[in-house]
């Protein structure tokens, strides 16, 4: 049984090494496992940047943050989320990093915290609530939609690109109706948005797919990339240049958009949902100039069989830096979907049930080999 939850999946790990060279072509596979000290390695949720010696694994059982040492894969030290007044941090589990501060993001709030043991979180800390409304171009709407969640229900982290944080503002009247993305400065003050021209057939598509018409926002080193888990076309906005633009990848299941039969607007279909297939978030590789994006094959209920079990095989398609489909690669059936770049190759968080005392990696040196 395949159990793919990117909310306990690495938003993205980097085993760097000192090599000269970065390797662009598959050469082997391997298996390894990190020891950590408590008994609960499928309950967290790690972030990092791609030039950081560390990965930071958000630790829900303890409601802590963990900073660990890639180098000597040891746990360098922890910082302890207050969850009371009179500053609680909800649980969430969206970690991002820029420069010498993480950003905390849960349902109803964005934290900065700085990047050391024991920080003061009364002194130290800022915090930006959700729940707010903007005001773009004499327009009004809101800066997050509560509970924001993607297709499998996580907290996204929220995604940096030039010192910037991203996150999405909905409609004010449909909150589930996704308007624009905007820009928050490291100290989470507002420095820009973007609002979405989506076409009226494509907008009809956001309310047909209801529960996957939140889309994925990941970033390259220049873009912002959004994919919607109902339609091939990926969104990419440069905030350097305001330019908008969108091309259809086809994966390796679907053409256009997923089959629209199961759907019905205004319903949320859960079967539909946890059966169809569809497409994930998008990861950039800045060393080997590559989008993956998961795509996750269509499936069907088995006799008496229940919505949360089985989900279907993932795959990854790999996508140049044209946008055009190079392969796919099959995930393995024991590990999560998110691929974690390395300079040295790509890394996939193992499901591990029989020894939680220690985090599990399938790795792939060199690069994924294409089917």
């Amino acid at each position: 049984m395949k159990r793919v939850f990117l909310n306990l999946s690495f938003l993205l790990l980097c085993f760097c090494s000192q090599k000269e060279t970065t390797t662009t072509e598959f050469v082997s596979s391997k298996q390894l496992a990190i020891p950590i000290d408590s008994n609960y390695s499928s309950t967290y949720e790690i972030a990092n940047t791609w030039a950081d010696d560390y990965f930071i694994g958000y630790f829900f059982n303890n409601h802590s943050v963990d900073i660990f040492s890639l180098a000597d894969k040891t746990p360098l030290f922890q910082i302890e989320l207050p969850s009371q007044e009179p500053i609680p941090f909800n649980k969430g589990g969206g970690v991002s990093k820029i420069g010498n501060q993480l950003y905390y993001k849960s349902s109803n709030s964005l934290h900065r915290i700085p990047f050391k043991e024991n920080p003061d979180f009364l002194s130290e800390t800022l915090r930006y609530p959700f729940g707010r409304v903007l005001n773009f171009d004499g327009a009004e709407y809101m800066n997050s939609k509560k509970g924001y969640s993607v297709a499998l229900n996580d907290i996204p982290s929220a995604p940096t690109i030039d010192n910037m944080l991203v996150l999405p503002y909905f409609d004010l009247t449909k909150s589930s109706s996704i308007s624009g993305i905007y820009f928050l400065d490291p100290d989470l003050e507002l420095v820009n948005h973007h609002t979405f021209q989506f076409s009226e057939d494509f907008q009809s598509n956001l309310k047909l797919y209801e529960g996957l018409n939140i889309p994925f926002i990941t970033t390259s080193s220049e873009n912002v990339l959004i994919q919607f888990p109902f339609t091939s076309d990926l969104i990419l906005y440069d905030p350097k240049t305001g330019a908008e633009k969108r091309k259809s990848i086809p994966g390796k299941f679907i053409n256009t958009n997923i089959k629209a039969a199961p759907f019905e607007e205004g319903k949320y279909n859960i079967p539909a949902i946890r059966c169809s297939s569809q497409f994930w978030e998008v990861t950039w590789d800045p060393y080997r100039k590559l989008y993956y994006r998961i795509e996750k094959e269509e499936r069907f209920f088995e006799p008496d069989e229940k919505a949360y079990f089985k989900r279907g095989y993932h795959w990854i398609n790999v996508i140049s830096e044209d946008l055009e489909i190079i392969g796919h690669f099959k995930i393995p059936e024991d590990c999560f979907a998110k691929p974690m770049v390395a300079k040295e190759g790509i890394y996939f968080h193992r499901t591990n049930q029989e020894n939680e005392s220690e985090v599990r990696f399938t790795f792939f040196e060199g690069g994924l080999p294409l089917d």
